[in-house]
């Protein structure tokens, strides 16, 4: 009996090299992808190593590094304040290498003579100090009060340098905090008297710069106490 045999005639298959471009192509889209996860991945595991070896070695992660962040747009805004009162000379303003950021108000400015009786001159320049802290809620602030090593003048209220300079940066603090209506927990009070010069006490001009307030101001953590306190000789 003779059987006939069906087939399906073969239909033609795409040319070869659109099979071969097409192999590429997904092999490249593949190859794009991973480089991206990877990329992701190893970002944040990099974050995260560093994070642990910050907390390790005792270091607070800085985020504002070089000016940026809500320090750098805090000390951005309390300069362009200055720059209106017309009292950039009374302010100087400089980042340091954890991350924060320190304001230099010259005692001369702030104060009457020998005494930490704030002046009516500085309350603008210490407004504006304020509302920049208000603009950081978790930032804290470290008043430092320098002076230079002539004795005190006869019938000072204070027995020393180190208490005037404590009475000085206690007098900014408190002023901030009423100014800015401020938590008075953000606040650290740093006696250094004559013990950190910045120029040699054997010239007015010298003096002068070391007489001084400074303002530092930090991401949350990074000083090591709460509240209004003094620590000599720091």
């Amino acid at each position: 009996m003779h059987r006939r045999r069906f087939t399906n005639p073969v239909q033609p298959g795409a040319p070869g090299w659109m099979v071969t471009y097409g192999d590429m192509m997904s092999l490249l889209l593949v190859f794009f992808i991973l480089l991206a996860a990877y990329s992701t991945v190893n970002e944040k595991q990099l974050r995260e190593a560093l994070g642990s070896f910050q907390r390790v070695v005792g270091v607070a992660p800085a985020d504002n590094r070089g000016g940026g962040g809500d320090l750098g747009r805090m000390a951005r805004e309390v300069q362009r304040r200055a720059q209106i009162l017309g009292k950039t000379h009374a302010m100087r303003v400089t980042f340091d290498a954890g991350g924060g950021v320190v304001f230099t108000l010259p005692a001369s400015f702030l104060f009457d003579g020998e005494t930490a009786t704030l002046r009516e001159e500085a309350n603008d320049v210490i407004q504006a100090l304020a509302d920049g802290l208000a603009m950081c809620p978790s930032c804290l602030a470290t008043i430092k009060g320098h002076t230079d090593d002539r004795p005190l003048p006869e019938g000072s209220v204070h027995r020393d340098w180190i208490g005037l300079s404590f009475a000085r940066a206690d007098a900014v603090a408190r002023r901030l905090q009423s100014a800015g209506k401020l938590p008075m927990g953000i606040f650290e009070v740093v006696a250094c008297g004559a013990g950190r010069p910045r120029a040699v006490n054997t010239s007015e001009e010298g003096r002068e710069a070391n007489r001084r307030i400074e303002i530092f101001v930090s991401g949350a953590g990074r000083h090591s106490t709460m509240g209004l306190e003094a620590i000599t000789g720091q």
